[in-house]
């Protein structure tokens, strides 16, 4: 069909025989373009493109990966690790301000008043680990016992011994060194009887109030 139609153009003068013969002759096929480095660089390529997911085209050096929803997105853009940031610095903080707090004045005054209190009571406390009588005494609406021995009860309730309540223990101390040590740890409780006042000593008590709690 072909030919008859170039047959038709050809009677028509509407093309001439060179013509013809130019349109039948066979095109040569155009080179390819190979890419840098021969043949043998292009057989690499694609080896490397099959191995790295059916043909598709190999990722570029430094491509970035594409972002999965906004928890990605916000990690790659560094957003996230924000907060954990801005925690360790504030730690940071709190860590070095304790630090510096040790050594101000204040605090290394207590430091020195806790350290001579410490000796004081170490060194004059009266307390015997033998002593089996219980000595009663008020602390606010509390009735509280140190234990000591028939002479030591006898001193506290003359008023000779006194009894300094600190850290949860219970000390004998001459009233003297008991007044010192209260000085130096003023929240503590000091218990002292006064024979010429009225009782302090829970069993010297006649009329003890109700709320009072044993």
């Amino acid at each position: 069909m072909a030919n008859s139609l170039q047959e038709q153009l050809l009677k028509a003068g509407l093309v001439t025989e060179e013509q013809l013969a130019e349109s039948r002759a066979p095109k040569p096929r155009p080179e390819r373009k190979r890419g840098p480095g021969g043949p043998e660089a292009g057989k690499a390529r694609r080896r490397d493109r099959r191995r790295g997911g059916g043909g598709g085209r190999a990722a570029q050096p430094g491509a970035a990966a594409p972002a999965q929803g906004e928890a990605t997105t916000a990690a790659a853009q560094g957003e996230a690790p924000a907060k954990p940031v801005a925690d360790r610095a504030r730690l940071g903080r709190i860590a070095r301000d304790a630090r510096l707090n040790r050594y101000t004045p204040e605090a290394l005054a207590r430091r020195e008043r806790r350290r001579q209190l410490e000796a004081l009571l170490a060194e004059h406390k009266r307390n015997d680990d033998k002593a089996d009588i219980p000595h009663h005494f008020l602390r606010g609406k509390k009735v509280k016992h140190v234990y000591v021995t028939a002479e030591q009860h006898a001193e506290l309730t003359a008023g000779s011994l006194s009894v300094l309540a600190h850290d949860g223990y219970h000390y004998l101390l001459a009233p003297e060194i008991a007044e010192r040590a209260h000085a130096l740890a003023p929240d503590a409780f000091l218990f002292r009887n006064d024979p010429g006042g009225a009782p302090r000593s829970a069993e010297a008590v006649d009329d003890v109030p109700d709320d009072i709690v044993w």
